[in-house]
């Protein structure tokens, strides 16, 4: 885009952080899945995100991560909010997913 002005520029990298990635197989995964089944009584939603998280720096370091977060909408906008209930919830879920990847 520079060079079609007529003008000449150079790009430097600044700032890298690695993607997260978790296969959908993968130990942590499957408890996921399964305390969140247990719990809530339907498995959670997988899906990718368009953003980035601190958790791939985790990720990256060998350590097995996965997201999981309570409903709500607005993230990091003016109004940003999550339901309580499911706070409670996810909170229950993370817990049980801990106990079941270190019990394995």
């Amino acid at each position: 885009m520079i060079a079609s002005a007529g003008e000449t520029g150079a790009v430097r990298l600044m700032l890298d952080r690695p993607p997260l990635t978790c296969d959908r197989h993968a130990r942590v995964a499957a408890c996921l899945r399964e305390a969140a089944t247990h719990l809530t009584g339907r498995a959670p939603e997988e899906t990718g995100v368009g953003y980035w998280m601190d958790a791939a720096l985790f990720a990256a370091a060998g350590i097995p991560t996965i997201n999981y977060g309570p409903a709500g909408a607005g993230a990091h906008e003016a109004v940003e909010w999550s339901d309580l209930d499911s706070v409670v919830s996810c909170a229950e879920v993370l817990a049980e997913t801990g106990r079941r990847f270190f019990q394995k």
